[in-house]
């Protein structure tokens, strides 16, 4: 019995020596855990539900922004916190980067760099009542390489698991999980069957708290229909789950001038909500550009207007409806730089109307920068003139 004792002590020792540094320690979906006693829930409770149907981005913050203590730490103040506490605002939309989240591509923990801030802020606008929505919101490069390389992508969902462990200490009614912003994978149904496996690692993590799934923005690599790649998908045996989606039809209204993406965008300028020929015509003669001429063809062709906006968001009413689960579209909004101001606001009404009509809910991209909702002003936070009134609140 002694030799039987040393032999399994010996083994223990042997075996912690040659463990591998870059093991992870999360739960895997198929194994039990005895450290995990809650059971998943089978609904999307309605108070989160509530929580989720109006809500605001705060983009180049934890993402889109070159990161250090320092400009996280000033990126917003007290008079911001304030602000969106008393908007009428549900949530927030937290966008949260991978140099954020992960350090020098160790992905048995969550960043320590940046954690602390992060945590603080999260827990300021718990507690103002204030839900948090936290968004891997990638670099586009990161996130080309998780839809190109099954062995990257297996790591991140590893490290999900990790990051889902640590956060899961919040109360699950007042933080959820979005899984990966914007997937373009060159066919839905690859990023389908990819996120489903990534939600079985993140729901074995944090049994209680709603996850948020995406939408693929193609359905094909050539066929950029981001409601059509949305409604292609089939709900997922968890029960936990909101399904959301992203919306800037028609992208040459809402991303006028913008110099990223489409290029022909960045010639557009001036471009009224809703559709009309004299300034249609007037846009694609200033441009002098034919791929501007085919663009406001295609506007005025379509007609675009709210009953344009309203047929392609039933769409997605209808899927909910169909499958009995909850929806949201975390975002939507106009790009601010040359766009009429009366349209800006015109279209940001009938896009929030649309949602709503559907019982979908929302969140506006952005806060305060290109497609911002707010002014500063003597040091004041106010709202951009008629914003709020656009937004409903």
């Amino acid at each position: 019995m002694k030799l039987l004792k040393i032999l399994v002590i010996l083994g223990l020792l042997f075996g912690s020596a040659c463990s591998s540094d870059d093991e992870v320690n999360v739960v895997d979906p198929d194994e039990d855990d005895d450290d995990i006693t809650e059971l998943p829930l089978n609904e999307v409770p309605q108070t989160r539900i509530d929580y989720l149907k109006k809500g605001v981005n705060l983009g180049h913050w934890f993402a889109q922004t070159s990161i250090t203590e320092a400009s996280l730490n000033s990126r917003f103040n007290d008079a911001d916190f304030d602000f969106i506490e008393n908007s009428g605002f549900t949530y927030v939309r937290l966008s949260i980067d991978e140099s954020v989240l992960i350090a020098e591509e160790d992905y048995s923990q969550v960043n320590p760099q940046y954690l602390t801030i992060l945590e603080d802020n999260i827990q300021k606008f718990i507690d103002r009542d204030i839900a948090v929505l936290f968004d891997f919101h990638t670099t586009d490069e990161f996130k080309n390489r998780v839809h190109e390389d099954i062995i990257f992508a297996n790591k991140i969902k590893q490290f999900w698991g990790v990051a889902a462990k640590h956060f899961k200490k919040y109360d699950p009614d007042m933080l959820y999980f979005e899984v990966f912003n914007e997937p373009w994978t060159l066919n839905a149904e690859e990023w389908y069957d990819m996120q489903e496996d990534w939600v079985k690692v993140i729901r074995s993590n944090a049994p209680l708290h709603t996850i948020v799934v995406d939408g693929n923005l193609r359905v094909t690599e050539n066929n950029w229909d981001d409601v059509e790649a949305f409604i292609l998908q089939k709900p997922l045996d968890d029960k936990n789950i909101v399904y959301n989606l992203h919306c800037y039809a028609p992208m040459a209204f809402t991303h006028q001038a913008a110099t990223w993406g489409w290029t022909t965008l960045q010639y557009i300028e001036g471009l009224e909500w809703p559709a009309n020929t004299d300034n249609a015509n007037s846009v694609k003669n200033n441009a002098n550009k034919v791929e501007v001429t085919w663009a406001m063809d295609d506007y005025l062709r379509i007609n675009w207007n709210k009953d344009e906006l309203g047929k392609i968001i039933k769409k997605v009413g209808d899927w909910q409806k169909k499958y009995n689960v909850p929806v949201t579209c975390n975002e939507f909004g106009v790009y601010e730089y040359k766009s009429p101001k009366q349209s800006r606001l015109l279209y940001t009404q009938d896009m929030r109307e649309a949602l709503e009509e559907n019982n979908i809910g929302w969140a506006v991209w952005e806060y305060d920068a290109g497609f911002k909702v707010i002014d500063r002003r003597n040091g004041q936070v106010v709202w951009v003139d008629g914003m709020q009134s656009a937004l409903g609140l």
